[in-house]
């Protein structure tokens, strides 16, 4: 008699959650010229989320001087015209696309004050 082994894996789907969303709006000062600002958006869920940047309600992927990865956003080149609100939304499949999973930004970039 031949014996056959037969392994299971089981998977619990759930839906997406963003790490410390405690804070669901974020307002950041920054000084144009100054170092990168990276915003993170580490998330949890089964499947794995996906993670989608937006600028002032806009789409975005890598540009000149913005750099997407994954959970994180870097500014690589803060300068006042990249000012504005950033979001990230996560989504898995598991409930309803962009269901307010998500985490908003307010980057304010000011020029360095002059000392006379």
């Amino acid at each position: 008699m031949q014996m056959i082994a037969i392994l299971l894996h089981i998977f619990s789907l759930g839906p997406p959650s963003i790490s410390q969303s405690s804070i669901d709006l974020v307002r950041r000062n920054i000084i144009a010229g100054g170092p990168p600002v990276v915003l993170s958006c580490s998330s949890n869920g089964m499947p794995t989320p996906h993670v989608l940047w937006f600028y002032n309600s806009i789409p975005i992927s890598n540009s000149i001087g913005v750099l997407v990865t994954g959970h994180q956003l870097t500014i690589s080149y803060p300068v006042t015209t990249k000012s504005g609100m950033y979001q990230c939304f996560v989504d898995n499949g598991v409930s309803a696309p962009l269901n307010d999973v998500q985490r908003t930004w307010i980057v304010e970039i000011d020029e360095p004050s002059m000392v006379i």
